[in-house]
């Protein structure tokens, strides 16, 4: 399944739902654990489920090393997203030193 890249293309989404902001630091050195569950992770996000991933993509560092991920998620609750962080397989298999989740008000460059 392809992920949606506007919400034209997103008609199942419930207006009630909000977006989320999620940033997952990784552990240093733990490009091996990354490099093991990216399959797995990559299949985790196109799930339809309460979380659907609207934008997501890696973090660098000033001298372009993977430092982490970002998503851009839409679901009903935090405690939504909080759970879906939990089960995915990039933070069961460790890889994150630091997550944090924020719900986001998308204003600009948003296609209705």
């Amino acid at each position: 399944m392809r992920v949606p890249f506007t919400l034209k293309e997103f008609p199942e989404r419930k207006l009630e739902n909000s977006f989320f902001v999620f940033r997952g630091m990784d552990h240093p050195q733990s490009g091996d654990i990354r490099e093991r569950l990216t399959d797995e992770q990559r299949a985790y996000v196109k799930e339809v489920g309460r979380v659907k991933m609207i934008h997501g993509g890696l973090l660098y560092t000033s001298d372009d090393r993977i430092a982490g991920t970002f998503l851009i998620l839409d679901a009903a609750t935090s405690t939504d997203v909080r759970n879906w962080v939990h089960t995915s397989p990039f933070h069961k298999g460790g890889l994150f030193a630091t997550i944090s989740i924020d719900r986001w008000g998308w204003t600009y460059g948003r296609s209705p």
